[in-house]
């Protein structure tokens, strides 16, 4: 969700925010269990992706003010293609 207030005066303000849920996983029992030369055998009786990682939440703010810095117009800037 991103929102900005008075966009066209010389102050802007904004705010976003992302939340994200937490990814699935497996656990894993960290040794071969199967002797099939991987590492990646889940315990007994653990199904896959049965557990869930916390989530995360993320809030951002804006504050922006244009400053004049020479004497020039705006007009006089010179765009590069």
């Amino acid at each position: 969700m991103m929102g900005t207030v008075n966009r066209d005066h010389w102050l802007s303000l904004g705010l976003g925010t992302t939340i994200y849920s937490g990814t699935p996983f497996t656990e894993l029992a960290g040794t071969d269990v199967f002797n099939t030369g991987l590492g990646n055998a889940r315990p007994a009786g653990v199904g896959r992706n049965t557990l869930r990682a916390s989530g995360t939440q993320d809030v951002d703010a804006l504050w922006n003010h244009d400053f004049k810095l020479g004497k020039g117009k705006v007009d006089d800037a010179k765009v590069i293609d």
